[in-house]
């Protein structure tokens, strides 16, 4: 045990020692690192977590965005609070709830030079620096699918911040964004309207209730073929719209497009007041118009349309109660050749909507045996007056002329008074239609002319000239004295004569003379008729006859010596229009006169007035030298022949003979002329 103690106390003293010798020699003991590199090596612990403060994400979501606009722009912002700069990577999902799919859904971000590039997954490479922030731009775009109604939908934004990896999420974000479709509504409805009838007004408006912008969209209505359509511009007129017809085969529909401005900002609407009417030609029964907004996505995208499914509206025709009433004012008598006498034809619609109308016409007369012996015209708008276009035919017992006057437009509960004229046109003819004429009105629907509305039938007279004798003489002397009678023409029409021939057809062995208004005589040139040796035509006068007129000329009339004893006839006439492709006549046949020879014993008997004879002889188709022949005639008797009726009666055949030869010749020659 003590040697143990001794040892110990050696090791003690070798060990003072020692440390002696090494502080004497300056060696350095007690430096930790030569105490370390002699020291056996310690094992290695694991790393402390880090304790730098995670990034932060503020997204700044767009509160909605439309479907089928413009993108959305919205931005999302990285926050590094550490003290070294960071690299992240930013992740972005959507997604869609209802009716809006995934797919549809699409969000952009700016790259570094100023593009934009779709988001895939991720936005990579974004580097924040100690302390700083990263604003990403981004845009968000949602399709527009092609549904037939509004279409509201939301959209998921789902946002991350991951590390530099891509593994680890340091910041995430999630927010709703409300996807809106255009609206389209349409104040006041119609649900009935009238074929034909007056149009029913109302609005169309289409709404973009999002934060985008539209630039493509179409704001149309379709609506069925027998309809019209305007819209009211901003001045206060109307604009007609023409439909495009539909391509389908079969369709009867056709597209209007209610205004060529396809764009509609932000949060706006857009309004289009218009009227709507249906033809009268439209089906009746429920029908079907469709206000749209249709949105074009490009090419390649389907056309979307957006807007109720339509709005219907029950198409009727005029009630039977509402039909509408007519009035004629028929004219008064017209004059045979004479012009035309003006008349009226009221409609009158009791209805409660505007209403359309034609009016048909019919004139007929059992003697009117040519195409034209009727003419009609109407006042037309502008104060003018036009002809309406007749139709002639025959039936079994009268001759027709058919026409008609469109496009008269009554409105609710007014009248319309429609301006007319009637003439009965000569036509070669030589006597007049004294017989009655028919008037036939009617009221129909332009749409089924067969469906008359409301009709008149009116009696109208037509009455020719009359040309009278008045106190005509019965005989004369050949070479005697001069019987003075009157020539009258009397218009009993409505109708003015404007071009008029009163006419004296004599014996051309005749001299006559008219007085004047001063009582002084006048000699009436003759010429020569139609047919050679027949009688002389003397002109009395060619004034125009007013209506209810008469025209009376006081006239001497001799024969000379070289008139042959015997019946002849004093034969007056009107002649109408001459000159003119419905030149006519009127007149009775003729008055009868007994041509006596002079007495041969003239002894104390006053031998009357001498008379110069001057009248032209020969006809126009003659080439002789005949001409103008002056005799002088000494007169027998100094008295003027008798006169009376009774005379008339016992020579009637013979005149009527003389007349049909004159008279008949001259209208073959007229004939001839025309023709």
């Amino acid at each position: 045990m003590p040697a143990v103690r001794a040892r110990r106390s050696r090791s003690t003293v070798l060990t003072a020692a020692t440390l002696g010798v090494l502080l004497a020699t300056g060696a350095v003991l007690s430096s930790p690192a030569a105490y370390a590199s002699q020291a056996p090596a310690a094992a290695t612990a694991p790393a402390a977590p880090a304790t730098a403060d995670k990034p932060s994400l503020k997204v700044n979501a767009p509160a909605t965005v439309g479907r089928g606009g413009q993108p959305v722009e919205f931005t999302e912002t990285i926050t590094n609070p550490g003290t070294t700069e960071a690299s992240f990577t930013l992740r972005i999902g959507t997604s869609g709830a209802g009716p809006i799919a995934t797919h549809a859904i699409k969000v952009d971000y700016r790259d570094a030079d100023g593009t934009w590039k779709p988001v895939a997954d991720t936005v990579p490479g974004l580097t924040v620096a100690a302390g700083a922030t990263r604003t990403v731009q981004l845009r968000l775009t949602t399709e527009l699918a092609a549904y037939w109604s509004n279409q509201d939908s939301t959209v998921t934004l789902s946002s991350a911040v991951l590390d530099a990896t891509g593994t680890t999420v340091l910041a995430e974000s999630t927010d709703q964004v409300a996807a809106k479709a255009l609206t389209v509504q349409v104040k006041d409805a119609p649900t009935t309207a009238v074929a034909g009838g007056a149009p029913v007004e109302f609005d169309v408006t289409v709404t973009n209730p999002s934060a985008s912008r539209y630039t493509t969209v179409d704001k149309v209505v379709e609506a069925d073929k027998h309809s019209t359509l305007q819209v009211r511009k901003a001045d206060g007129t109307w604009e007609n719209i023409t439909g495009t017809p539909s391509s389908q085969p079969g369709s009867d529909r056709v597209t209007y497009h209610l205004t060529d401005d396809r764009t509609i900002a932000a949060g706006s609407s857009d309004t289009r007041h218009v009227r709507f009417a249906f033809t009268a030609d439209a089906p009746l029964g429920t029908v079907y118009i469709h206000p749209w907004a249709m949105v074009d996505q490009g090419s390649g995208a389907m056309q979307a349309i957006v807007g109720p499914q339509f709005v219907a509206i029950d198409v009727t025709a005029a009630l039977v109660a509402t039909k509408p009433a007519l009035t004629v004012q028929e004219p008064s008598p017209i004059g045979f050749g004479g012009e035309p006498v003006e008349f009226s034809e009221t409609v009158t619609n009791p209805g409660t909507a505007e209403a359309p109308f034609t009016l048909k016409l019919n004139v007929s007369n059992v003697h009117a045996r040519v195409h034209d012996a009727f003419a009609i015209e109407y006042r037309d708008a502008d104060g003018t007056w036009k002809p309406v276009e007749l139709t002639f035919k025959q039936s079994d017992k009268t001759f027709n002329f058919s026409g008609k006057v469109t496009g008269l437009t009554v409105p609710a509960g007014a009248t319309r008074t429609v301006q007319l004229r009637l003439a009965a046109v000569g036509n070669n003819d030589a006597s007049g239609y004294n017989q009655p004429t028919k008037l036939y009105s009617a009221v129909v629907d332009p749409a089924a002319e067969d469906t008359v509305l409301a009709e008149d039938t009116k009696d109208v007279a037509v009455k020719s000239l009359t040309v009278q004798l008045r106190n005509a003489p019965t005989t004369a002397v050949v070479g005697g004295a001069p019987v003075e009678f009157d020539v009258a023409v009397n218009n009993p029409s409505a109708s003015r004569f404007g071009k008029l021939a009163t006419i004296l057809w004599v014996d051309p062995h005749s001299v006559l003379e008219m007085q004047k208004a001063d009582g002084a005589w006048e000699t009436v040139p003759g010429t020569p008729g139609p047919q050679s040796g027949g009688p002389a035509r003397y002109l009395i006068s060619d004034d125009a006859l007013a209506a209810g007129a008469t025209i009376t000329k006081h006239v001497r009339l001799a024969y000379t010596a070289e008139a042959q004893v015997g019946q002849t006839a004093v034969n007056p006439s009107a002649h109408i229009n001459e000159g003119t492709a419905h030149a006519a006549d009127a007149g009775p046949q003729g008055s009868a006169i007994q041509l006596t020879a002079a007495a041969t014993d003239t002894s104390g008997v006053d031998t009357g007035p001498v008379i110069r004879t001057t009248y032209t002889t020969g006809t126009a188709d003659e080439t002789d030298t005949a001409g103008t022949t002056s005799t002088t005639t000494q007169l027998a008797g100094g008295q003027l022949a008798h006169t009376g009726s009774d005379g008339i009666i016992r020579t009637a055949a013979g005149a009527a003979a003389l007349l049909v030869s004159g008279i008949g010749a001259l209208f073959v020659a007229r004939r001839r002329r025309s023709a």
